[in-house]
This record gives C-alpha cells, structure tokens and sequence, in this order.
C-alpha cells in the first residue's frame, strides 16, 4: 500500500501546484489505503457504502497517532464531504491500472 501512496504523493507534487494536506478514500474498504495516509498526516476520510466495513476499518485505524474519519455512504451521491486541495484515492480502480507504473517515472 505505501508503494500507492507514493506513487499518488509523487503525482501530485508534480502536478497539483500546492501541497495537497486532504485524502478521500472512496470505497476505502478495510485495507490500509485509507490509514497510510494518515501516518503520514494527511486528513484523512475513508468512505464506503458498507456498515460493517466501515466498522472493521476503524478497528484496523484504531493504533496511536491514526486519526482517520470514516463516513458510510453511498459516494455516487452527493453525500460525501467535499474537500478543497483533496489528493482522492481511487484503489479499486488504481489497483487494476496498468498505467500505475507509468506514475513512477
């Protein structure tokens, strides 16, 4: 998961023209997606659809110094909380991505 995060980090300090302080990850899931951001402290919110994910989620969020909020709804909507300079996080699309290794360069 670190290796996506850097990856993302490294996209957006080309491209962003600012520091990016806020992540959104979207159908965050229960991997680490959403908690290696924080530790490297960023703002972050993990969003999914699913209760029960979001409730396993917090418990693998739940290690000293990781604050991470997370949210269950339905991102399609317009029930997930708009960020200014947000870095969003789109693993279930990023994970498939051939294009992933291109961002490296």
């Amino acid at each position: 998961m670190s290796k996506l995060v850097d990856a993302t980090e490294k996209v957006f300090k080309k491209y962003a023209g600012r520091r990016v302080l806020n992540a959104l990850d979207v159908a965050c899931r229960t991997r680490g997606s959403t908690i290696e951001p924080a530790r490297r402290g960023y703002n972050v919110i993990g969003v999914d659809v699913h209760r029960e994910i979001v409730s396993i989620a917090k418990e693998k969020a739940g290690e000293p110094g990781i604050k991470v909020r997370f949210v269950v709804a339905d991102a399609r909507g317009n029930s997930a909380e708009s960020f200014s300079q947000t870095l969003l996080i789109l693993l279930w699309r990023l994970e498939r991505s051939s294009r992933l290794d291109s961002w490296r360069d």
